[in-house]
């Protein structure tokens, strides 16, 4: 697997279910006695117009667009985890013997962005 392979995988498992599951759960909530915060979420969702639950699922999928890239970008080492004085730190992704987010290729966050 490659930093592309890589990336289209993580937007269909991460970014794709994140956002299904979402919407799925706002208009159904999971299990035979769902959480109080969640039922009370999705009689919201379900009381608004077909045009504000469009616009509530953009935001989901802006959210979570943005919680992937952020998680990318601390794999590429360009948004720190640790405290600033710490430059110690370095995540390496590997997959096989490839690594992932060498720093001599475009970094997976970039990749991200154009897939």
């Amino acid at each position: 697997m490659d930093k592309v392979e890589f990336v289209k995988a993580i937007k269909e498992v991460v970014e794709s279910s994140s956002v299904e599951n979402t919407i799925e759960n706002l208009s159904e909530p999971p299990g035979r006695s769902p959480d109080k915060r969640l039922l009370k979420q999705s009689n919201w969702f379900k009381s608004l117009p077909p045009s504000e639950q469009a616009l509530v699922q953009s935001l989901i999928e802006d959210a979570v667009k943005e919680s992937v890239f952020g998680m990318l970008c601390v794999l590429d080492g360009v948004r720190p985890i640790a405290s600033s004085d710490d430059s110690s730190m370095n995540i390496q992704l590997t997959i096989g013997d490839s690594l992932i987010n060498d720093t001599e290729s475009e970094c997976l966050h970039d990749i991200y962005q154009n897939v």
